[in-house]
């Protein structure tokens, strides 16, 4: 689970962030903050938020949910580190956490690798209007993704997830054709 901040809307100066999250073939989220998130923020969203978007999520999937943060600087605050140790004991990646995770990695992310790119292509496809009609397609692109994008997206993690194991950890050059048959390299 991981959040991403949006660009403001042209012309006006509210600033905010997005948290989404995919636990299984479950797309939780949107979650919005108004305004700066720093870690007493995050940890409130955390604590009175985070369960309600894990309501339909089967049980079984959340008592093997490992819960994985991105860099953001409130993931890091000491107080957002201690909640996360005792409710996912040893079963959380992020700055700090039990479990590591290599640094500048988002290609091995389901959240960095597809779901921001996703959403922001539909969000700004046009320019949003106001922060209300960007937070509305925010939610209308969340709508949109379904169990068999999920599947797509999990298949695809996994055979990342392989690579950087049979690479011991190394970047991975990968080359592949883009639509507009431009040949593209990049590291996974």
């Amino acid at each position: 689970m991981l959040k991403s901040s949006f660009p403001k809307v042209p012309n006006q100066l509210d600033v905010y962030s997005v948290w989404g999250g995919i636990v299984g073939n479950y797309l939780i989220g949107p979650y919005f903050f108004n305004g700066t998130v720093k870690g007493e923020r995050y940890l409130d969203f955390l604590q009175n938020q985070l369960q309600n978007f894990l309501d339909d999520v089967p049980l079984e999937i959340i008592r093997r949910l490992c819960f994985q943060q991105d860099g953001a600087p409130p993931h890091y605050a000491a107080i957002v580190r201690d909640f996360l140790d005792q409710e996912y004991v040893n079963r959380w990646i992020g700055g700090g956490g039990p479990i590591t995770w290599p640094p500048r990695s988002p290609n091995l992310t389901k959240l960095d690798f597809f779901l921001w790119g996703y959403v922001k292509e539909l969000v700004y496809h046009e320019p949003p209007t106001t922060m209300e009609n960007m937070q509305d397609r925010i939610r209308v692109a969340f709508q949109l993704v379904n169990n068999q994008m999920l599947t797509k997206v999990e298949d695809s993690f996994v055979k990342r997830l392989r690579s950087c194991i049979h690479q011991n950890g190394q970047h991975i050059l990968r080359s592949c054709i883009h639509q507009n048959g431009q040949h593209i390299e990049h590291v996974l």
